[in-house]
């Protein structure tokens, strides 16, 4: 550090302040950068206690769908729709299956009597 005692030149006094100033243009480009990354993370942070407040399933994501389907089933979708019975014309084949003479519950050997119960 110079004083103003010494025999410092002009020369040298603009050399110490060409290099403050670039060390000042430095610590504002520092400072800009560090204020971006702290703006950052205080809204990673906002966002993380929101989310823990929220008690969202662990399998739930970030963003909501804007017109989400209902769950479950639609009426005449999967195996349980309702059919007709075939036509003549579409049988091509009938099979004779043997009835089993045991149960297969309880193991009674004898004449089965197959009954179906429908529950509604």
């Amino acid at each position: 550090m110079l004083s103003m005692g010494t025999g410092a030149t002009e020369k040298d006094l603009f050399e110490i302040i060409r290099r403050q100033s670039e060390q000042i243009d430095q610590l504002i480009a520092e400072n800009k950068a560090l204020k971006a990354e702290i703006s950052r993370l205080k809204k990673r942070m906002e966002e993380l206690e929101r989310r823990e407040r929220k008690y969202a399933a662990p399998f739930s994501r970030e963003k909501r769908t804007a017109d989400p389907k209902s769950p479950g089933r639609r009426p005449g979708e999967g195996t349980f729709t309702h059919k007709a019975p075939p036509t003549p014309e579409q049988i091509t084949a009938t099979v004779e299956v043997k009835t089993p003479n045991t149960c297969p519950r309880c193991g009674f050997t004898g004449l089965l009597i197959f009954t179906r119960q429908d529950k509604a």
